[in-house]
Parts: C-alpha cells; structure tokens; sequence
C-alpha cells in the first residue's frame, strides 16, 4: 500500500472541533473530489459526544475497507504490487486526482489503528508531500454548529452527565462539577464554549501542534477562513478555494495570501 501511496497527492483537513470537518468532506466528495473518511470506516465521531452504542470494526475490518475506500481512489492499488513503477516518489501519478483526508492521530476512536505505511504518508513533508489545510472558524460560528450537530443529546441530561465524568482523568473535581452545573441550568452555549477552552482546543494543540508546526516550516500549510459552518458558504467560496490549490501546480505563488509560516495554534 505505501509504494502506491507515494504517487498520489494527498491533502489533509486540520481542523478543531466543532468546524464542521465532516461537512466539508461530504460537500468536496459531493463536488467530484476523491475522499477517504477515516471517522466513517471507524465507526468514530471524534468527540465524546460522537459516542454511541454502534458497533465499532476490528482492525482488520477497518484496514479492510480502509484499503477499499484507497483502491477507490487510487487505480494502481488494485494491480498487482510486484509491478513497480519507475515513477520517482517525489512525482505523482498522471490523471490521479488528490486525495482528501482529516487529520487523524494514529488512532481512530477506540478500536482502530492508521496502518504504518498510511500515517507515515500522512505525516511526510519530503517526497510527494503531504499538504494540510487549516480551517479556521470563529469560536462563536463552532459553539453554534456544535449545538445544532449536537441537538439531539441536549434532551438526554444522565447521557451529558456520563460524558463529563468520562474526561476525570483530565480535569479537577471542580471544573468537572462546573460542567455538570452548566448542565442543570441548561447553558448549553456556556458549556459548550468552556468544552473548547479548557479541553478540546488545548488537546488539540497539544497532539497536532508539533506537526502543524513543522509543515509550516515546509511551506505546507495553507489557511482557509469560514466565518459560519453553512453549505452554501462552503460550495459558494470555500470549495473554489481548495480546487484552486489542488489544481496549481505551484500554489505557493497563487495562495500566498493563505500560506502560513508559524503554527495557528
């Protein structure tokens, strides 16, 4: 897998919760665009809100399809891999459009585990580079389109109870005893915001921080401004956007306006 991995572009969504990740990737694959989504082969909605009682695959169910949704996307997996191509690795394959993916960790939810070969080309800077896209969502624009992603667990006070006291090994008794009071008083939009602060985006940071930063350092990080998580906004000027970088064959001299040098985060 990883031999056909390195003729392909790839492109990786870096986003925080709450930016509407899973809604940009169906409206690129929508538009046309090759996209692999890693939560949906796991079974996984990235935030401990996403838990549910579904049953999540065995690793070898989710390399299985993980493999499926790749041969999906790259013709030359499903050839025989003894016949290899004299194509360098820094040279991507004729007529194969990039690849989308989110920014995972090694691990997807619970259960599953990136194969070696994908997360080292996911995390690669040399070569055929692996290039990333931070969306960056005002905070207000996130607290909304979580609770509306959310809505349903609103009315289903012992399950946000039992989600707080899942993060204990994090955080104090009185931050967590914070959480739940802001449940009692129905400030959804205070909880959600202090969910941010004080665990989502300082977790974030602390895992995709070091990577964020070294593909700045590369020249492979571009950012993209969303005000409001909506699918018009997304078709109407974002997806322009990502096209654009996609299709030049030197996006650094058309994108120099959303290349950054130093880590967002």
């Amino acid at each position: 897998m990883s031999t056909y991995l390195q003729r392909v572009a790839i492109l990786c969504t870096c986003i925080l919760s709450g930016c509407g990740k899973t809604l940009l990737l169906e409206e690129l694959e929508a538009a046309g665009e090759r996209v692999i989504h890693l939560e949906r082969l796991a079974n996984h909605k990235g935030s401990v809100f996403g838990q549910s009682d579904d049953v999540r695959p065995s690793q070898r169910v989710f390399e299985r399809e993980l493999h499926g949704a790749l041969a999906k996307c790259i013709p030359s997996l499903i050839v025989d891999v003894g016949n290899q191509s004299q194509r360098g690795t820094n040279e991507a394959e004729p007529g194969l459009s990039p690849v989308w993916v989110e920014c995972e960790s090694r691990s997807v939810g619970p259960r599953c585990r990136l194969p070696n070969g994908f997360f080292s080309r996911l995390r690669s800077t040399a070569g055929l580079p692996t290039r990333r896209i931070w969306l960056d969502v005002p905070e207000e624009a996130r607290v909304e389109w979580i609770l509306t992603d959310y809505a349903a667990w609103l009315d289903d006070l012992p399950r946000l109870d039992r989600v707080i006291e899942s993060l204990s090994a994090y955080h104090s008794r009185s931050l967590l005893e914070k959480w739940h009071s802001l449940i009692r008083r129905g400030d959804y939009c205070g909880l959600v915001t202090s969910l941010l602060h004080d665990h989502y985006d300082p977790l974030y940071k602390q895992s995709r921080g070091p990577v964020l930063h070294a593909y700045a350092q590369a020249g492979l990080l571009y950012r993209v401004h969303l005000p409001r998580i909506s699918k018009d906004l997304i078709r109407s000027e974002i997806l322009p956007l990502l096209r654009e970088l996609t299709t030049t064959e030197n996006p650094h001299h058309h994108c120099l306006n959303t290349l950054l040098d130093s880590c967002p985060i």
